[in-house]
């Protein structure tokens, strides 16, 4: 894995879709244990690969990758979480009323 992310590092494509096929399932399961539907899980996996896609540069050491990028997808999957929290539903507010 560690060629795979020096190569992405560089700028081939090829080997960043390859690091994220091999990671998808991984990436999955935890992704749907904060989450616990489809949809967020979805969403947080598309933000989670555009961010290690566009910050894979910060990346010091290549041996990290796999915990680099489940740091992220933890983030992005608290980031959903908190903004889904403050959604008010509006069958809750016409029941308010």
């Amino acid at each position: 894995m560690e060629k795979l992310v020096k190569k992405a590092k560089k700028g081939d494509a090829e080997a960043f879709i390859t690091l994220m096929e091999q990671n998808k399932q991984t990436m999955k399961r935890v992704a749907y244990a904060y989450l616990g539907n489809e949809e967020d899980v979805a969403d947080a996996l598309q933000e989670t690969i555009l961010a290690a896609f566009e910050k894979l540069d910060t990346l010091k050491k290549p041996e990290f990758f796999r915990t680099w990028l489940t740091r992220i997808l933890i983030n992005n999957c608290i980031a959903i979480k908190r903004r889904k929290s403050k959604v008010i539903s509006m069958e809750a507010v016409s029941e308010g009323l």
